[in-house]
Formats: structure tokens, C-alpha cells, sequence
């Protein structure tokens, strides 16, 4: 997530609960952790209520964000930093994931793509393909997204229904064998396109 393309963002405060998704998790830390020598950040939350994920009470302390990763947590010293966010009062975690989500069409769409419903509830992964419904061209619906952007991480689950849907309805026609052997293949074959599993209901 790029922090400038969310509305209502600034480089001094915002007002919405924060959330941090890195590859470096806060559960990481056992608590505040600090730093020696001055950080360099593109991003620093100062002043928040840091709650790790880890069910521990949350502590009052900066976290600190370069290339996407996060590099401090607690009480550092800082230096060339882009944007301080005002973060007092608000609550910093890592970003919660959204298992059973139904924004497929929304989150290619120019208008919801920003995802800023969920951004503001702290939900910045949604998994999507559920129910078994869900574009089934998983390497083409990536691709929508990336060249777009999105305001949320997706996962997508290749969904059963539609593939159900695409090989084995009637057209018309007797099913054939083939057919049957067209949907067992296609979840092969997308495999490497990185669906993130196979929903089955």
C-alpha cells in the first residue's frame, strides 16, 4: 500500500486507525525496541498505541517504515525521514486479513479500488474467490490489479464454482468426457500462477 494514494492522508497527521503490514511483523519484538543509532525512514508513525498481534497490551512508541519493511519500533532517534504521521490517540497494528471477502469485481474497478472501506477498518489483505465464485484466469486477474494497483493486498483462492461453471454446465450439447478432463486440468495448469488455494464450497 502507498501511503500518498490514500485519501485523507498527510505528510503531518491522519484520523484514521493505522494499520502496518511489513515483512517484518511487529510480533517480532517483544516489546518496544530501540535504537542506537539514528533511523532512516520513508514513513514514521510517532506517538501510537503499538498493539504486536500478539495479545500482549499494547505500548505507547513510534514505528518507523523504509522500503516497505518495518526497520524500528518503540523509542529511536530518527533522521531524513519523508513523512511523520501524528499518530497519538490512534492505534498502530499490523494489518488485519480478511478471509471471506466478495470485492473480485470491486478492487479492478476504478472507482473501489483504493479499498479505502477496509484501509479504514485496519484491513489491508482481502482474500478473495470465495464461496466458490470468482474469476478463475488467476494469472490474468493479477495482472489487472497490478498494472491498476490496489489499495489492499489480494489473495486470490481459485474458485470451484466457476470452474464447474465454465466446463461442465449444458450448452446444449451432451456432456463429454473431455470436458471433464478440461476442468481437471485447468486448476493444474493455473497452479503457477499463484492462486493462494482452492475453494471448495
Amino acid at each position: 500500500m502507498r501511503l500518498g494514494a490514500v485519501a485523507g492522508s498527510s505528510r503531518e497527521t491522519t484520523d484514521a486507525t493505522v494499520g502496518v503490514c511489513g515483512d517484518r511483523s511487529l510480533a517480532w519484538c517483544n516489546g518496544p525496541v530501540g535504537s542506537a543509532e539514528p533511523v532512516t525512514a520513508d514513513v514514521v508513525l510517532e506517538g501510537g498505541e503499538i498493539h504486536d498481534g500478539t495479545g500482549r497490551p499494547g505500548v505507547i512508541g513510534d514505528v518507523a517504515i523504509r522500503g516497505g519493511k518495518i526497520v524500528a519500533v518503540g523509542t529511536f532517534k530518527t533522521q531524513s525521514v519523508e513523512w511523520r504521521l501524528d499518530c497519538r490517540g490512534l492505534v498502530v497494528m499490523p494489518g488485519a486479513i480478511d478471509l471471506h471477502n466478495h470485492s473480485d469485481r470491486q478492487v479492478v474497478d476504478a472507482k473501489t479500488r483504493a479499498c479505502i472501506n477496509y484501509l479504514m477498518q485496519g484491513c489491508t489483505t482481502m482474500v478473495t474467490g470465495n464461496c466458490g465464485w470468482g474469476p478463475v484466469n488467476v494469472g490474468e486477474y493479477y495482472g489487472k490489479i497490478n498494472r491498476a494497483g490496489a489499495g489492499a493486498n489480494v489473495v486470490h483462492l481459485l474458485p470451484q464454482g466457476s470452474l464447474r461453471r465454465r466446463w461442465l454446465v449444458p450448452t446444449g450439447e451432451p456432456r463429454r468426457v473431455r470436458n471433464f478432463r478440461k476442468w481437471f486440468a485447468w486448476p493444474r495448469r493455473r497452479w503457477p500462477m499463484g492462486p493462494g488455494g482452492c475453494r471448495l464450497d
